[in-house]
């Protein structure tokens, strides 16, 4: 007697299921919608007909592959001079407002006359992430960050440690012209020698930049930052970037930076091609 009411029951709720079937789930169903096969977000009437479409906003994610090459030399006041040549690899991820960095690179330094400090080593390897924030004021973008740097590289007293970064930087772009500026906190985890103190550093960074056409874009950007260094004075620079749109999957960019220290002089020269996937 209990497997046929269970029988019975199954019945009524196979009848009461297949005779209300909506396949396109506007909400009315297929024996009254008059407009079968509308798409899921429109808002329908009772016969199931479209009245108002509403618009699905898709998550935007893009995957850039990095890769980047720079050169610099540095000329101090006493005359030695080092020489650096360094590659990079860099992934950028990017969905909605966020984007997250990763970047490894290598280096090698040479030392005239003074070859005893040659090197050869990974660079520190840097993770960083981006917040883009709403844009409450029109042409007005701003943006938080934070990241941190992992010490590969060692250095010969083995005292470099992680450092950690935060930022804040904003643009104001009007046609084809764009004011940008950042300031970066950074907490410096380098443990301290002897004759060595680090500190903690603020940088500030201050530029315009101008888009010639769709694909071309340059900019200047004067920069200045305390020193790792407690006892030495600010960096100072000043620079040019470029950007090349190749097309909707590649670009590339150029760059050089000119040193603005009183007892030193330094230049450096970058390439980079990037791949979205």
């Amino acid at each position: 007697m209990y497997f046929v009411k269970l029988f019975i029951i199954i019945v009524l709720l196979q009848n009461f299921l297949f005779a209300y079937i909506d396949s396109d789930f506007d909400g009315v169903g297929d024996r009254y919608d008059k407009c079968p096969n509308t798409p899921f977000s429109d808002l329908v009437d009772k016969n199931g007909c479209t009245i108002q479409k509403v618009s699905i906003i898709k998550e935007i994610r893009i995957l850039t592959v990095i890769a980047g090459m720079n050169y610099s030399d540095y000329r101090a006041k006493q005359g030695n001079k080092t020489r650096t040549l360094s590659q990079s690899l860099e992934l950028d991820y990017e969905i909605q407002k966020i984007k997250l960095m990763l970047r490894i690179s290598r280096f090698t330094s040479k030392n005239t006359p003074l070859s005893q400090y040659d090197n050869n080593s990974f660079s520190d390897t840097k993770l960083a992430l981006q917040y883009k924030l709403d844009q409450m004021i029109p042409n007005v973008s701003l943006s938080l960050g934070g990241g941190i740097a992992i010490p590969n590289y060692r250095g010969s007293m083995h005292n470099n440690g992680f450092d950690f970064y935060y930022s804040l930087s904003g643009s104001y772009s009007i046609k084809k012209l764009s004011l940008f500026g950042s300031y970066t906190f950074t907490k410096i985890g380098d443990k301290d020698l002897n004759y060595l103190t680090y500190q903690n550093t603020n940088a500030f960074s201050f530029g315009t930049g101008y888009s010639f056409t769709p694909k071309l874009y340059s900019s200047l950007l004067y920069y200045v930052s305390d020193s790792i260094i407690k006892s030495a004075d600010k960096i100072k620079s000043i620079s040019w970037f470029s950007f090349y749109n190749i097309n909707k999957k590649s670009y590339s960019t150029l760059s050089f930076s000119h040193g603005l220290d009183d007892d030193t002089t330094s230049n450096s020269y970058g390439v980079q091609f990037g791949y979205r996937i």
